[in-house]
Parts: C-alpha cells; sequence; structure tokens
C-alpha cells in the first residue's frame, strides 16, 4: 500500500463530494514504458497482455504482473489534487524563460491553508506581487491541503467504449432519462471536455480504478 496523488476536475470533485463518484478511468500508463504502442490481449500462451516498446520489442505479461505495472494499485491511497485557492504572492526569479521574458514563481504562505471557494474579485483586486488569495492549479496542491482521501479496491484494463452504463453512473455522472444509453453519452461528452475532441471516438484502453471515498485528509486518516 502507497500514498499516491491523483488529479481531479472540478465537476468531479463535487460527484466525490456528493458520494456520487466511486471509479475513475484513466489513459493507460505502464511503469517505465513511455513510449509502448500496440498494447493488447496477447495471443500468446499463458499470457493476458501485450505490447511494443518504444524500441519495437513486444512485451507480454500475466494479468497480475501487468497490474502491477499500473499508476494505481488496490490498497493504495490516493489523495485528490484539485483546483484551490493559496495565499501568497508572485516574485520575479531573476531569470529569464526560452523567450527572454522575466521567471515568475508563487510564493506560498505555507501557515494559511488553502480554500476551495473564494471571490474572484478579491483574487485578482491586487497587483501580483503583493499577498493575497490566488487560484492555483491542482497540479501545485499539497498534500496537508487534500480534503478527499480515495482507498482503491479494484483495478481493470479495458477499451474506454466497454463502460456500461451503470459505471457511468460508478464515474459521478447523474442518470440520463430511462436508458443507459443517454448517460453514457453523458460521460462521453465528460471524457472529451476533459480530454479534447475526439478522445471518446479514439477509443483508448483504459484503466478503471474503483474506490472507497473518506472525506477526510489522507494524514488525519490514522492508517
Amino acid at each position: 500500500m502507497t500514498d499516491k496523488p491523483i488529479p481531479f476536475s472540478g465537476p468531479m470533485i463535487c460527484a466525490l463530494l456528493d458520494g456520487r463518484k466511486t471509479q475513475t478511468r484513466r489513459g493507460l500508463k505502464i511503469k517505465g514504458h513511455k513510449g509502448f504502442f500496440q498494447f493488447g490481449q496477447s495471443e500468446t500462451s499463458g499470457y493476458d497482455w501485450t505490447f511494443r516498446r518504444a524500441d519495437y520489442v513486444w512485451e507480454d505479461y500475466r494479468h497480475n504482473e501487468f497490474l502491477a505495472l499500473l499508476p494505481y494499485q488496490i490498497g493504495d491511497r490516493l489523495w485528490a489534487r484539485e483546483a484551490h485557492f493559496a495565499y501568497g504572492r508572485w516574485i520575479t526569479t531573476g531569470e529569464l524563460t526560452k523567450t527572454g521574458k522575466p521567471k515568475r514563481r508563487f510564493e506560498r504562505d505555507l501557515a494559511r491553508a488553502a480554500l476551495f471557494d473564494a471571490n474572484s474579485d478579491i483574487v485578482w483586486s491586487r497587483p501580483e506581487a503583493e499577498y493575497g488569495l490566488y487560484k492555483r492549479p491542482g497540479m501545485f496542491m499539497h498534500r496537508a491541503d487534500s480534503r478527499l482521501t480515495m482507498t482503491v479496491t479494484d483495478v481493470r484494463v479495458q477499451r474506454l467504449k466497454n463502460i456500461k452504463g451503470h459505471d457511468c453512473i460508478a464515474e459521478g455522472i447523474p442518470a440520463v432519462g430511462r436508458c443507459y444509453g443517454e448517460t453514457r453519452d453523458a460521460f462521453a461528452n465528460l471524457w472529451n471536455g476533459i480530454n479534447g475532441p475526439g478522445a471518446w471516438e479514439s477509443n483508448p484502453w483504459v484503466a478503471a480504478y474503483t474506490f472507497i471515498t473518506h472525506k477526510q485528509n489522507i494524514d488525519l486518516r490514522g492508517e
């Protein structure tokens, strides 16, 4: 069991807080293989999955061996990274970017906790060099600020379009109409909104993670 950060968009954070989201699908990533391609089910006897490495060499794995190469494992604790408001200021570093512009960095006041709801007028009404609240992307969230912890209970590998209607609901999509088809369409729109136009139609291989959510900072869980 390990503790790892995981990013979520604003709508998915709302679904987690509402208790509607118990699954998340992520584009397939394999530890140690950034440039893999031609992933699929193995035709080699005794193996389940195969892919070609960046150097075009094929690799075959049994199911459990392959799951061990995914970013998140059963039993892992994940702390949610989300957009937030941090107290601090922007300062000029004295260095230049590749285009010759002055580099800046955000200087955070760590004595003040992050906020998740702030008035945008307050955030942007001051010169950047002054201390105040500024909206920050989830990638800059500190572990101590996270308010949601997920414990992974199941991991699957599948094509994106193989998602079922009940899985769409577990992804945080409200049931639409009287049939799962409309709910699935809503999930497809969400996927395109997060990953870009055509992302759903490309039908990539994904890792589907099921989890239990705790509305608590990971370091306050006591596990």
